[in-house]
């Protein structure tokens, strides 16, 4: 099941934080759901998956789990009226798949009818201006410094990854997501035949970084931190970040701005709550149901970067051992155990 970090969650957190210090009569409807729409498409086209779930119940389990709907219709229209449909994953519940020609020229609009009949409709949207490129990706080893729960302070080693793209357009909006793929061996004393992995590795959990061309005085992006992860074993050979660049729309922009608000808040006691953020999506059948989440129409340009810490000087060790009787996790000598792994080598890993 996948994890997501819901914004009825977040304010669920911030004004429990907040009743520890005083009591504060809130009218909380915590039984109200909300439908979770996400996904994309780009110019690009190729794969589009759509995850389609509901809010959880605050209070109740884990506030971070999405229930999947299972069932539900899933269609994309251009301006033509021509549609694709989307095929309910078996494997990912909740998840919605489809293999997309897009035509530049046309708008698109995301049609989601539920199982108990509601039609959820997003706004139409036209690709935005095409995406600047990707002109050079670099990483530095970084020590952040963290606060344990007993108050010391400590320092974290952290591999922070950074951009930089072509001069910009006027009035263009961008934001960026990062995914993570690393090659595991496993080691173990008296091992035969040692096997290599791969893993896909989620980078993105509550990593918003958006940018704007007015942000920038000669509308040059340079050395733009993407994200910053452990610096682990998972480095002890070589790691992959797939980086995609979105050109987007305004609106967009705004609605990521919001979130990013949102989880980074750091107000005090008189601060207004933060209140529900609306994407472009409505439940037409019901206008008065809330639904979260975004359908983005975006410009792509993605680029893939080997990060070699070897070459930079950089150093970490395999947490496996290959010493007789030192003990080992599961994983160095049955790597398959990882989340996410796959022994089949993928087509463009060129180590």
């Amino acid at each position: 099941m996948k994890r997501y970090l819901s914004l009825g969650a977040l304010l669920f957190i911030i004004l429990f934080i907040v009743s520890c210090i005083d009591e504060i009569d809130l009218d909380i409807n915590s039984d109200k759901r909300s439908v979770v729409i996400n996904g994309l498409i780009t110019d690009k086209g190729g794969e589009s998956t759509i995850n389609v779930a509901l809010s959880p119940i605050l209070g109740i389990g884990n506030d971070n789990i999405l229930d999947p709907i299972l069932g539900a219709q899933v269609v994309l229209k251009n301006s033509q009226n021509e549609s694709f449909n989307y095929i309910e994953s078996l494997e990912s519940p909740g998840d919605y798949t489809a293999f997309l020609d897009i035509d530049i020229n046309e708008s698109y609009h995301i049609e989601i009818t539920l199982p108990g009949g509601e039609l959820i409709v997003s706004e139409p949207q036209s690709i935005p201006q095409k995406s600047p490129e990707i002109e050079n990706l670099d990483f530095d080893l970084v020590a952040v410094e963290t606060i344990s729960e007993s108050g010391n302070v400590a320092e974290r080693e952290t591999i922070e990854l950074y951009a930089t793209t072509s001069t910009l357009q006027e009035n263009t909006f961008l934001r960026w997501r990062v995914k993570g793929e690393y090659q595991f061996v496993e080691r173990a004393f008296g091992l035969l035949n040692p096997r290599n992995c791969f893993i896909t590795d989620n980078l993105d959990f509550n990593n918003i970084v958006i940018a704007e061309s007015s942000d920038f005085s000669d509308r040059k992006i340079t050395n733009l931190p993407l994200v910053s992860t452990s610096f682990n074993d998972r480095f002890h050979i070589v790691y992959l970040f797939n980086v995609f660049q979105y050109s987007i729309h305004p609106e967009e922009y705004e609605y990521w701005k919001q979130v990013d608000q949102l989880i980074n808040i750091d107000g005090t006691l008189f601060d207004p709550p933060p209140g529900v953020i609306f994407g472009n999506l409505t439940n037409t059948t019901n206008p008065d149901q809330t639904v979260q989440g975004y359908f983005s129409v975006a410009s792509e340009s993605f680029q893939r970067f080997f990060a070699v810490p070897s070459r930079k000087g950089y150093f970490i060790d395999s947490e496996c051992f290959t010493r007789p009787g030192a003990p080992n996790p599961q994983r160095c000598v049955d790597c398959t155990t990882i989340l996410n792994s796959t022994l089949e080598r993928p087509d463009y890993w060129v180590f």
